[in-house]
């Protein structure tokens, strides 16, 4: 005889199971939460104001989101220290980079704290807005984030950080004047300008704009104008440990006092796998009180595609004080402990020089150390100036006959190339690229082939010559 279910007060055995399945997996059906930020009252320490930034940060859960993007006042301006997540992960929209900026500076004075703390080990999310005038002082000890702590991941995607500082007076690092990270950072359509991490003499400032504790991502970004070091400087756009991409940016115009004024890549302290990726971006203007003001990388692996790399600084080149000579201002695989295979195809350097004027030029080296083996493979390459075994059939001694670094279309600026460059139909496109640094519409092979470098002449362009100021002595 069959059990009845209707109308009975026994229960069927698997509907016992089913009940007890659902109530087992409950827990883990809850979704992730918005919390709406309506005021741009910044609230006050603790838990803030209800509707405040602060108080959706101490009160959000991991994986929930904060939503900033009805605001319609232009500032938040903190006067109380650092807004604090302490969630795992969270995600933080604004209503644009333009329209909403979050700053520690409030009548004229500036608070001894960073904008963001993140002391999560997932990612911190930043989207669409603006942040400024973080200032992270520490008495003694490490000095890190100017303006953006992550003690794991820091994801930002259409961000301003700028005017931001990491200084340790005694005993301690700056590290990371605008972003710093413990695990990665990745930017994304984002501005990182005029930012500093400075230190007491002996000490040091590492990653002027960021400081990666592992890998590193720009991608249609800007990396400009910032400072590492005092005293002591390592890597015055970026600074990475891991891993690194660079694609369709540019980094432009940073300061380190020693070494790597554009990028710092410290590979060989974690691991001779890694690897740094410079694809259809500019390197250009950076410069090292020292040695490399462009790219210094110290083992792994190297790809340079399709990118433009010039105009580097170091006030010593190529041959330092040190058993590891032959630095260059452009590129070096400089201090390298570990193999270094490098991979070019389509990458233009030049112009990079070192010492006082009359300036030298040297714009790609290796080091003169007996235990590290460097190689090089690729092709269709300009190298104005360099000893270093590069591919062959590279362009050497030519001037590349640039314009200045400017605005010539998309979202980076970029160096043109003028008319009867060497560089001109002379790449690849090995990469399949549709468009140039530039983006649309901008087509990455325009002509009978690919140009070298990270600019591509259109076949509609009208190249006018001016501002062309010629190339620097050889050697």
């Amino acid at each position: 005889m069959a059990t009845r279910l209707s109308g009975s007060k026994k229960h069927h055995p698997l509907a016992a199971c089913v009940a007890a399945a659902l109530a087992l997996a409950s827990p883990f059906a809850v979704s992730a939460a918005t919390w709406t930020v309506n005021t741009c009252d910044q609230g006050y320490s603790g838990s803030g104001t209800t509707g405040s930034l602060r108080y959706a940060a101490t009160n959000a859960a991991s994986g929930d989101t904060i939503d900033m993007t009805g605001l319609t006042c232009s500032t938040i301006s903190l006067t109380t220290g650092a807004i604090v997540f302490a969630q795992s992960a969270i995600t933080l929209n604004g209503p644009g980079m333009s329209n909403l900026t979050v700053t520690g500076k409030y009548n004229g004075t500036v608070e001894k704290d960073r904008i963001f703390t993140h002391n999560g080990t997932g990612t911190f999310a930043v989207n669409n807005l603006s942040v400024t005038e973080g200032y992270r002082y520490i008495a003694s000890g490490n000095a890190q984030g100017g303006c953006i702590y992550s003690a794991g991941t820091a994801s930002l995607s259409h961000v301003d950080v700028y005017f931001c500082g990491a200084y340790s007076k005694a005993s301690g690092r700056g590290q990371g004047g605008g972003i710093y990270a413990k695990n990665a950072v990745n930017v994304k359509y984002s501005h990182v300008i005029l930012n500093t991490a400075a230190a007491a003499p002996g000490h040091g400032g590492y990653g002027g704009g960021v400081y990666a504790g592992k890998n590193f991502l720009a991608k249609y970004s800007t990396i400009s104008a910032n400072t590492a070091g005092k005293n002591t400087g390592f890597g015055g756009g970026v600074v990475l440990y891991g891993s690194g991409s660079v694609i369709a940016s540019t980094i432009s115009g940073n300061t380190a006092k020693d070494n790597g004024g554009g990028i710092y890549a410290h590979n060989f302290f974690t691991s001779a796998s890694n690897s740094l990726t410079i694809e259809n971006s500019t390197v250009s203007g950076n410069s090292a009180g020292y040695y490399t003001g462009g790219v210094a990388v110290n083992a792994g692996k190297v790809y340079l595609d399709n990118s433009t790399i010039v105009l580097n600084t170091a006030n010593r080149g190529r041959f330092g004080s040190y058993p590891f000579t032959y630095r260059a201002p452009g590129v070096a695989t400089s201090d390298a402990y570990g193999p270094v295979a490098v991979t070019m195809q389509s990458t233009l350097i030049a112009n990079n020089t070192y010492g006082s004027p009359p300036h030298i030029e040297y714009d790609l080296s290796v080091p003169k150390r007996a235990s590290t083996t460097v190689t090089f493979n690729g092709a269709n390459n300009l190298v104005r100036a360099t000893f270093a075994a590069v591919p062959a059939g590279t362009i050497k001694l030519s001037c590349p006959l640039l314009g200045p670094l400017r605005n010539n279309g998309g979202l980076t600026q970029t160096h043109a190339l003028f008319s009867h460059s060497p560089g001109i139909d002379q790449g690849n496109n090995s990469l399949n690229l549709t468009w140039d640094q530039r983006g649309s519409p901008y087509a990455r092979a325009s002509g009978s082939a690919a140009d070298i470098g990270a600019y591509e002449v259109q076949q509609a362009d009208v190249i006018f010559n001016n501002g062309f100021d010629g190339c620097p002595q050889l050697f």
